[in-house]
């Protein structure tokens, strides 16, 4: 018998940014499973914004191509809504967030159940947009991933943030990607509560790659930080460290904008790249540096769990970390470092005494994904 999951999440796949439920979905389509990864719906909305929007533009245009198989046993599909679901206008308003399926072209329901996806062996809800789907398809069994802290930085609308609350009260369980976590699933009055850390699959990233192009123009040694530029990380720092060793390329890949030190001459602000070709700039790098704002968004970045914590080591990098709670408790093959005097210390350590390349895959093979998602399966009984 084949088994199937509807795995639902705001990031659209294979568009730069390749998130937990993208793997999540890869592995469970490994094994056999017949998987459909749905991003949150487009709307009217996104249809209003598309002349000055190229975010609502490519969801509409997603939603427009229906169910695509993107590798065997994975398809995607972006619904539309002809509610306004989109931002502030549709998450605001509880009566839009329970009856926007209702209202989708073609017919949601309809579609899924075609497409055998009607009552599921297991539905993954990256967050609460999905919610009415849970009734609508009758999954046997329901995970709510919790994998973010309500610092402030990403505040969600009163009517979405209730109802993430009532998912996880109502889900067999909700899965924690760290500790700092727990406390919010369980005033959430979770039924149970799973650690279900980020991961890595070693295959991606270990196999050796050829220089990128863009890399002969970029001095080694390079330093490489790679993930979004966001508030959470400490810009400032960072250009301190740029400045204090000048002989050092320092690389940044990844959504967002760098607003302090992009002006320095051994800083290469390079953008996002294709998950594809990450290991190529990982594994031709020599340090790889997670630099938390931890002064700001304390609570934020010691409730992360690190995706690329476990991509660096699968790519060979040494690593140098600021020391939140979670990556403290990870423990592993990491250099901690609080303030620009212990990251210059640390990066100039790390760059005349790399990290054994062996204890670094040892790290990245205990940390796969396909470690995560069977330990998953086997909480939820669904490893037979």
């Amino acid at each position: 018998m084949i088994r199937r999951a509807v795995i639902t999440t705001v990031h659209p796949y294979d568009r730069g940014v390749v998130v937990g439920s993208h793997h999540i979905a890869r592995v469970l389509a490994r094994r056999g499973w017949k998987v459909l990864l749905m991003t949150d719906p487009a709307s009217l909305a996104h249809v209003s914004a598309m002349p000055f929007n190229k975010r609502a533009a490519r969801r509409v245009r997603e939603a427009y191509h229906g169910m695509v198989e993107v590798e065997p046993n994975l398809t995607t599909l972006t619904p539309f809504t002809l509610l306004p679901l989109s931002g502030k206008i549709g998450a605001g308003s509880p009566a839009i967030l329970r009856s926007w399926p209702n209202a989708t072209i073609p017919p949601l329901h309809a579609s899924l159940a075609a497409s055998g996806f009607e009552s599921p062996d297991l539905m993954i809800f990256d967050g609460a947009i999905c919610y009415p789907l849970r009734d609508m398809l009758k999954p046997a069994k329901t995970v709510l991933r919790l994998f973010d802290f309500p610092d402030g930085t990403n505040v969600l609308p009163s009517a979405l943030s209730q109802q993430e609350r009532q998912l996880a009260s109502e889900c067999d369980i909700v899965a924690i990607s760290a500790r700092k976590l727990e406390p919010i699933a369980r005033e959430w009055n979770a039924r149970d509560i799973v650690l279900v850390q980020n991961g890595v699959d070693p295959s991606h990233f270990s196999p050796p790659t050829p220089l990128p192009e863009e890399y002969k123009a970029i001095k080694p040694p390079r330093v490489v930080y790679m993930g979004a530029i966001a508030a959470w990380i400490d810009q400032a720092m960072m250009a301190e460290v740029a400045a204090r060793l000048p002989h050092v390329s320092f690389v940044w890949i990844g959504p967002g904008k760098l607003t302090v030190g992009s002006q320095l001459p051994n800083v290469h602000v390079l953008g996002p790249r294709a998950y594809a070709d990450l290991p190529s700039y990982l594994q031709h790098a020599r340090v790889g540096v997670i630099p938390f704002n931890m002064a700001e968004h304390a609570d934020l970045v010691n409730a992360v769990n690190p995706l690329k914590l476990y991509e660096y080591a699968a790519s060979g990098l040494s690593i140098v970390s600021s020391p939140t709670q979670e990556i403290r408790r990870i423990g592993g093959p990491v250099r901690l470092a609080e303030g620009t005097g212990d990251f210059v210390a640390a990066i100039t350590e790390a760059l005349a005494k790399p990290e054994s390349k062996a204890v670094l895959a040892e790290f990245a093979d205990r940390a796969t994904w396909d470690r995560r998602v069977e330990a998953l399966l086997e909480r939820l009984g669904l490893t037979g």
